[in-house]
């Protein structure tokens, strides 16, 4: 879980929050679907790239770095990550899927996000 930890973006303005989010819900569902059939070594390492996609959309929330309005984004973020980490260490699919359907309605109505790779 620290793939993006031991490298973040390098100015966090200059993040994608929209991207991190699309691309740490696509991972939340990897995951998941990874937990429900048993193949807990990709579920953790889709869990855990996840979890690094909400630090960096974390990191790019600093108050120095965001617009006004941006802390209930941020508190998504790390409630959405404690789910995740609680998921992979519990290897409960149901806790990854609620981290999702917590973070997936800040892309915004008919925002698609993507799939995992």
């Amino acid at each position: 879980m620290t793939a993006c930890l031991a490298a973040p973006c390098p100015r966090p303005a200059s993040c994608d929050p929209g991207g991190h989010l699309r691309r740490a819900i696509a991972l939340m569902r990897t995951g998941a679907a990874a937990l429900e059939a048993r193949r807990s070594a990709e579920a953790v390492r889709a869990l855990g790239a996840a979890v690094d996609h909400l630090v960096s959309v974390r990191l790019a929330l600093e108050p120095e770095h965001a617009p006004e309005g941006q802390g209930t984004l941020a508190a998504a973020c790390v409630r959405a990550a404690r789910r995740l980490t609680d998921a992979a260490l519990l290897g409960d699919a149901a806790l990854a899927r609620e981290a999702e359907r917590a973070v997936a309605p800040l892309l915004g109505p008919g925002a698609r996000p993507g799939t995992a790779r």
